[in-house]
């Protein structure tokens, strides 16, 4: 009996002991559950709600809100377009912050996240700061005396707070929640709840394979990085775009990683992209070709507003993607026709004649802007075989005289171009698809070893005239200014002149994007340059991209024509007379003291090198006095006479006994 009260007496002891240790080691668990939940590290890619269009990284807050809103005349140009404008505003809201508490200022000297979100029907913004300390809320708390200026609530883990601060132009509320070493902000308190739904998910959006491919490429010295979900971005874009103009941008991507870097009067951007292992993607052709140069340029016009080069090593490859990538249902019909009843494979045909390059461009033509598509070839006589060859099968018989279908056009004494109709309309998009155009192209002709379709003869000979007169991208002056920016190799190269395509750019826009353009219009004047280049490897493509803008602005002058020289022209031009054709002509001389006659049309006619400088006058004279005429004039040792074609007549020149001081007279 007493070992049995001895026994109760010991468990009255234990017992209470046993619970006591129970609740110590509970409420330590619970001190170090909420100790953890709190103080949990949040990787500011965890916040970015789902559907995001695409979100900035920096780790230099203040460096990047510099870069753009002091240092860069696109974005101030930019300013009073909407997004633009939130995206300032909430700058200038943590400016104002920052201002107003020496504590907050600590908070953005690091990461800053700013990314694009929707939400149902809507489009807002979000902004994730650090807050290692996690002492944001309490910063912010402290700029309201009122309590009932403070609204708080919670939702899942997370306290959502929103500040109404009466009597302030900038800062009139703001809604927030800090968790993890983050402060979270956003005009939408939707777009708070949604972001905390992904902070608690095990899956975000860096997840996604094909952004966790690229997040390694990005440079962490960069001002900024920049994410762009091309799914959700096709979407926002069809807010902006009219849907007949818009471009399935989800057919373009799957996910971009760029690194953002800012100057003066530059917007550049570059870093990799990955495609969709679901969709045949327009980038998806340029896999397995090789890069190059594009020597197209050499033929493309001065006056070219926008223009679209693409480059591959392998035709058939790239042509049998590019057919998987758009052919339609009447172009696969028009294709089996040609094969079934005139036996003509034409993919396959052309492709044998493909040199590696094609263009589709739009050049200003006087008040027009004419579309081209240009084919660079192994060999015009190879090229232009092939397609006489197509216009007999068509036709159904052979043909010895192309009179019918070849017209030659004289651009003066010297030039002349021959144009061929077409035996195929509709040739590019047939062969190319949707990177043929949309455009029928009835006439064709040659430069050198390209094909050039063309909507009329007229146009086409404009485009060779172009040519003659040496007014190339490639000798353009203005365009050379950009080619430090340009990469010398790529698979796929887009530029634009923003500046002389306001019309075209302003027909494409949503009315109430249209609005907001047409406030700006001035400012579209200044930006002369838009240029995306592509470059494909095994699985990604490196995408560079950059806008420029101009403090001056670059108008088209209608003239008649222009003509390049090889260097400067320090020479008053000469205005002479052709004695055969009774035509006006042109002596001019440049610094290299080289003389050239060019024709009505602007073509060089033919350069002649002499010993110095003329001085005074060139004189027409008839020496022979047989009605035909030649140049007279002199240098400071010299008297030249030339007959039409740039010979030395007789005994000319002369050797003067000593330096003229001027020019002959007559």
């Amino acid at each position: 009996m007493k070992k049995t009260e001895g026994k109760m007496n010991v468990l009255r002891k234990i017992i209470p002991i046993f619970l006591i240790s129970i609740l110590l080691v509970s409420v330590l668990i619970g001190f170090l559950w909420l100790k953890t939940s709190k103080f949990r590290i949040v990787e500011p890619g965890q916040v970015i709600p789902e559907n995001t269009v695409i979100y900035l990284h920096t780790n230099d807050f203040q460096r990047l809100g510099s870069a753009i809103r002091h240092h860069n005349n696109i974005w101030n140009s930019f300013s009073d377009y909407p997004l633009i404008q939130a995206i300032s505003n909430h700058i200038d809201i943590i400016d104002s912050l920052s201002r107003k508490n020496d504590e907050f200022m600590r908070l953005i000297k690091g990461n800053l996240l700013i990314s694009l979100n929707r939400f149902q029907d809507k489009y807002d913004l979000l902004f994730a700061l650090s807050s290692p300390e996690n002492n944001a809320t309490e910063q912010l708390l402290k700029l309201v005396s009122n309590e009932s200026l403070i609204n708080k609530r919670k939702f899942n883990n997370v306290t959502i707070y929103k500040i109404v601060f009466p009597n302030q132009d900038l800062l009139k509320e703001i809604a927030f929640y800090e968790f993890g070493g983050l402060l979270v902000i956003s005009p939408s308190e939707e777009l708070l709840e949604s972001s905390v739904r992904s902070m608690n998910k095990d899956y975000n959006v860096e997840d996604d394979p094909k952004l966790k491919r690229l997040l390694p490429t990005t440079g962490n010295d960069a001002l900024a990085n920049v994410f762009i979900n091309f799914n959700e971005a096709d979407a926002f874009l069809s807010r902006i775009i009219r849907n007949e103009n818009s471009f399935p941008l989800n057919h373009f991507a799957r996910w971009s990683a760029l690194d953002l870097d800012i100057k003066p009067n530059l917007i550049s951007l570059n870093g990799f992209s990955t495609s969709s292992d679901s969709l045949v993607q327009y980038l998806d052709v340029f896999k397995g070709q090789e890069p190059g140069s594009f020597d197209i340029l050499n033929i493309i016009p001065s006056g070219t507003l926008s223009f679209k080069l693409l480059r591959f090593s392998d035709p058939d490859r790239f042509l049998e993607k590019a057919g998987k990538l758009s052919a339609s249902e009447a172009q696969k019909t028009k294709l089996s026709q040609l094969q079934s009843r005139f036996g003509i494979n034409m993919k396959a045909e052309a492709g044998a004649i493909l040199s590696g390059e094609i263009a589709s461009l739009k050049v200003h033509s006087g008040s027009e802007n004419e579309p081209y598509f240009v084919i660079g070839t192994i060999g015009k006589s190879v090229a232009e075989n092939l397609l006489i060859d197509w216009l007999q099968k068509l036709e159904e018989k052979s043909i010895t005289d192309l009179s019918d279908y070849l017209k030659t056009i004289n651009i003066d004494r010297i030039n002349q171009i021959d144009i061929y109709r077409s035996p195929i309309i509709s040739f590019p998009s047939l062969v190319f698809g949707e990177l043929g155009g949309k455009e029928d192209y009835p006439y064709f002709s040659f430069i050198g070893n390209y094909l050039v379709f063309g909507n009329s003869a007229e146009s086409l000979r404009e485009f060779s005239y172009q040519n003659i007169l040496g007014k190339t991208l490639i000798n353009d002056d203005y365009f050379n200014k950009l080619k430090d920016h340009f990469s010398s190799k790529s698979n796929l190269f887009l530029y634009a002149n923003p500046s002389i395509i306001i019309q075209e750019i302003q027909d494409m826009l949503q009315p109430d994007t249209e609005a907001a353009f047409e406030k700006g219009l001035s400012d579209w004047k200044h930006f002369d340059a838009f240029c995306f280049q592509s470059t494909s490897t095994d699985d990604l493509h490196y995408f560079h991209v950059f806008l420029n803008y101009s403090n001056q602005i670059r108008e088209f002058v209608n003239t008649v024509w222009e003509r390049k020289l090889d260097t400067l022209s320090m020479f008053k031009p000469a205005i002479v007379i052709n004695h055969i054709t009774g035509e006006k002509e042109i002596l001019i001389q440049d610094t290299k003291n080289q003389l050239y006659l060019i024709s009505n049309a602007g073509s060089i006619l033919w350069k002649q090198k002499i010993d110095d400088r003329i001085m005074g006058e060139i004189l027409q004279i008839d020496f022979f006095r047989n009605g035909k005429l030649q140049y007279l004039f002199n240098s400071k040792n010299k008297i030249y006479l030339l007959d039409r074609n740039g010979n030395k007549v007789g005994d000319f020149p002369l050797d003067l006994r000593s330096p003229a001081t001027a020019g002959l007279s007559m």
